[in-house]
């Protein structure tokens, strides 16, 4: 395709291979890397636990922007632990940022809450809900593109495409540097 790419390896499956988050971006990677996610340390919650990790990307384009790539774990434990260490990269943010991925979570979820506060959700521009999962037969939202205020959202959608379990979600920014 000729974009350039980063992968952050949050696992190794056994007999399996490395599975993390991955950026394709038409613009040059300056820095990128991967941010471990803290495990919960109880596993109370009858639910999958997996290893996840956080990438973070800084691309030359418009004066900089830095990018967030996150897949949330199922069980809550591991979303909020997502939430807490993605707030504590955006406390040291300095330049435009979006952040997205699959948060397995719905829009109403208290977990997205300070990520609400902090970030607009691109899917403000929707017209009518626009679902994500599963691809063939959408039944709800947990796919996202968020961005900070200092980013212009231009345009946003999930267009009816099935392509794997997930519709993409889409969203055209304006950095305005």
């Amino acid at each position: 395709l000729g974009y350039h790419a980063y992968f952050a390896q949050a696992i190794c499956f056994e007999g399996g291979g490395p599975y993390g988050n991955a950026l394709l971006s038409k613009y040059p990677i300056m820095k990128a890397e991967r941010i471990l996610i803290e495990d919960p340390p109880v596993r109370d919650e009858d639910a999958y636990y997996e290893t996840r990790c956080l990438l973070k990307a800084e691309l030359d384009v418009a004066g900089g922007i830095t990018v967030y790539v996150c897949h949330f774990g199922l069980a809550k434990a591991e979303a909020r632990n997502a939430v807490k260490t993605l707030l504590a990269q955006l406390e040291r943010q300095t330049r435009p940022c979006v952040f997205m991925g699959d948060l397995n979570l719905t829009p109403d979820s208290e977990i997205l809450a300070p990520v609400y506060e902090r970030l607009q959700d691109t899917a403000a521009l929707f017209t009518h809900p626009q679902l994500s999962w599963p691809s063939d037969l959408p039944e709800r939202k947990i796919d996202y593109i968020f961005a900070s205020r200092d980013v212009k959202v231009l345009a946003a959608e999930i267009p009816e495409v099935v392509a794997a379990d997930h519709r993409p979600h889409t969203a055209l920014l304006d950095i305005g540097r």
